[in-house]
């Protein structure tokens, strides 16, 4: 059984945490703002966030929505996680106005709010929009929502911090659920919907004879045999009535008893299951960890200075690198990024694993290294998942780097030692990623490197990585940032672009995976 709780939120200080004149004030403060202008607007948008946004929320598993006012009329954004979602807000302008005048600037909102919950919460700011302008209550339901614990309303809790307005969903007991409570407990013989059952026949006929006890005894008395057959057929359908009455909601409670003994035991089985994925992720995350080797364990550490960083979007990631030395001259480069993320992308960067140190074992030529990665992909990953590598050998003694570019995007970038010239990107040998076709022709190309030149390689993570607008930052932006601090040491270059990227889009879930690798000749 489903209740409308659109009247239990008018209920008394249990439901709303307000006294009961509170309570009254409150909807006088809503049915004054039903006389507004305003009001026109607060409906709207109420109804159109429980048609429109909360169902899109629920669809992506978000649990918050937030409304962006900071950037005038006409400037209002939706966010729902990480992705903004496209609307046009200005029918709303006068909501924003109204905002705007109490100081609010951002409106958070639980993806299970109802229309009349945002409804009430406005409603009440309507009411209260001076004091809450002023800031300055000690007492009362503006105090309360000023406070950080906030204001329970409407079954929501409430609460204005700053220039953000919160309204989170809460459960509150609703009053038919209070007086079966209560009533079972005042029968401790049976703590279940066995008390109602119990008491059926007992209360109907209780009800029975308190109103049609006292009328059917008066007319026996004074033999009025007619009416005394009316007030038995009514008295026993009042007893048939409250019987039934207590059996339906006996019934209800039966189901809801039911529901939650199976939803009980589905959530134990769940809480179970994802423990143990939990674990096992943690464990995937020790071995990906691992695959992935330390600066400081990187070759050649009196002639190349090493720099990485590693920040995954979820536990494991699709992102790799691989360093290791071939000989006394020579290190080998591996720098990919796999299609998706997860367990599935981090089983793939297995395969890449793999493959690379069995061709460390065995030698080879770099094109060779890109044609057993690309055939084992093809043949082990599934259908729609490819992974995009750069690839490349570096020969200290002769500062030659023959590199192949199998899709990865951005292209990996050569810092020159001369402030004065402009960092270029290695364009040179593109080919298709891996992962698609079986036998692909793999191009390669070699540049000579000089003293203090540094060689970047970043994800498309940091490059494409969007801010709070959905603005992706861009090659462009990137090379620029990347000029005003090629000065930097190879470590602090790394961390302050991966710092960048973390303030960029902070507040936001990240999306992708983050990786940067450098290295400079020092000798």
């Amino acid at each position: 059984m489903v209740e409308d709780r659109s009247h239990e939120h008018e209920a008394g200080p249990d439901a709303t945490g307000l006294s009961l004149l509170q309570s009254l004030r409150m909807r006088l403060c809503i049915l004054r703002a039903h006389r507004a202008r305003l009001w026109r607007d607060v409906s709207g948008f109420a109804g159109w966030y429980e048609d429109e946004v909360a169902p899109v929320a629920a669809d992506e598993n978000e649990s918050e929505v937030v409304v962006e006012l900071a950037r005038g009329d006409g400037g209002q954004s939706v966010y729902i996680g990480a992705g903004r979602y496209d609307h046009d807000l200005g029918q709303f302008a006068l909501l924003w106005a109204f905002l705007r005048s109490l100081g609010i600037e951002t409106v958070h909102l639980d993806a299970r709010l109802e229309r009349n919950q945002i409804e009430d919460v406005l409603g009440l700011l309507y009411g209260n929009r001076d004091a809450v302008k002023e800031r300055s209550t000690r007492s009362g339901v503006v105090a309360r929502l000023l406070d950080p614990q906030g204001l329970s309303v409407a079954c929501t809790q409430t609460s204005l911090q700053g220039h953000t307005l919160k309204v989170l969903y809460t459960y509150c007991t609703l009053r038919f659920s209070r007086v079966v409570h209560w009533f079972e407990e005042r029968h401790r013989r049976f703590h279940d919907h066995r008390t109602l059952f119990h008491a059926a026949p007992r209360y109907g006929a209780l009800i029975t004879l308190v109103f049609s006890g006292p009328p059917l005894a008066l007319a026996l008395w004074h033999r009025e045999w007619a009416l005394a057959a009316v007030l038995v057929l009514a008295g026993l359908g009042l007893f048939g009535l409250m019987y039934g009455l207590f059996m339906i909601v006996g019934s209800v409670e039966y189901d809801n008893e039911e529901k939650a003994y199976n939803l009980g035991r589905a959530y134990g089985r769940l809480r179970r299951y994802t423990e143990m994925i939990q674990a096992d992720i943690q464990k995937a995350r020790a071995v990906q960890e691992a695959f992935i080797p330390a600066p400081e364990t990187m070759p050649f550490q009196d002639r190349l200075d090493w720099a990485a960083s590693f920040a995954p979007a979820v536990e494991v990631g699709g992102d790799y690198f691989d360093v290791a030395q071939l000989d006394d001259e020579r290190v080998a480069i591996l720098f990919s990024d796999v299609s998706g993320h997860g367990m599935g992308a981090a089983f793939i960067t297995a395969i890449m694993k793999t493959t690379f140190r069995a061709w460390l074992d065995n030698g080879g030529t770099l094109e060779e290294l890109a044609s057993q990665m690309n055939a084992n992909l093809s043949r082990l990953v599934p259908l729609g998942s490819f992974a995009a590598a750069f690839l490349a050998i570096y020969d200290v003694g002769r500062r030659e780097l023959v590199y192949a570019n199998c899709g990865h995007q951005p292209e990996p970038w050569r810092v020159l030692a001369r402030g004065d010239r402009p960092i270029l990107s290695l364009s040179d040998a593109r080919n298709m990623v891996m992962g698609i076709v079986d036998s692909p022709q793999i191009a390669t190309s070699t540049c000579t490197l000089e003293l203090g030149d540094m060689l970047l390689l970043v994800s498309d993570g940091i490059v494409e990585n969007p801010d709070v607008d959905g603005d992706i930052y861009g090659a462009e932006k990137f090379e620029a940032f990347v000029q005003g601090q090629r000065e930097l040491s190879t470590s602090a270059l790394v961390e302050i672009i991966s710092e960048e990227a973390r303030v960029r889009s902070s507040g936001m879930k990240q999306s992708d995976d983050r990786t940067v690798l450098a290295f400079r000749i020092v000798a």
